[in-house]
């Protein structure tokens, strides 16, 4: 069995970092995430959702700053809509991956300041389970 595991940590400024967790396996993806949000030495919530559905098959995960994060999660999900109300088909895990990394790679080159580490899971259009990083950068790894 192929288990590829991918620990994020990100300080992004923060006193307490983000660990996110998701671990890929020939049956599919799982997907783990702390739940406390800081803002500086401040515990702002010990219940905020730091794992996200993009599409029903696909899930993107918030490290970083969380109105950063969130608003390009939600971001995505509404541009998985339109790809499923245009094509039929549900986005796949690569394509998102573009999506968020194109965005946060044209809004770095605006001079924009983001704060955010996501992880985005799901699908190919081959049905295999995919598993990628994308910085603030809008680099994929």
């Amino acid at each position: 069995m192929l288990l590829r595991l991918v620990c994020l940590a990100l300080l992004c400024r923060l006193a307490a970092p983000t660990t996110t967790l998701a671990f890929r396996f020939d049956g599919g993806v799982v997907v783990a995430a702390d739940s406390r949000a800081s803002l500086g030495a401040f515990v702002g919530s010990r219940s905020t959702m730091k794992i996200l559905p993009i599409s029903p098959y696909s899930l993107g995960t918030m490290a970083g700053g969380a109105a950063d994060c969130s608003h390009f999660m939600r971001r995505l999900a509404a541009r998985s809509r339109l790809w499923k109300a245009r094509t039929g088909k549900d986005l796949s895990a690569p394509r998102a991956a573009r999506i968020l990394a194109t965005e946060l790679r044209q809004l770095k080159e605006d001079g924009l300041e983001l704060s955010v580490g996501s992880m985005v899971t799901g699908h190919d259009e081959l049905g295999l389970s995919r598993l990628f990083y994308v910085d603030n950068d809008g680099v994929i790894a």
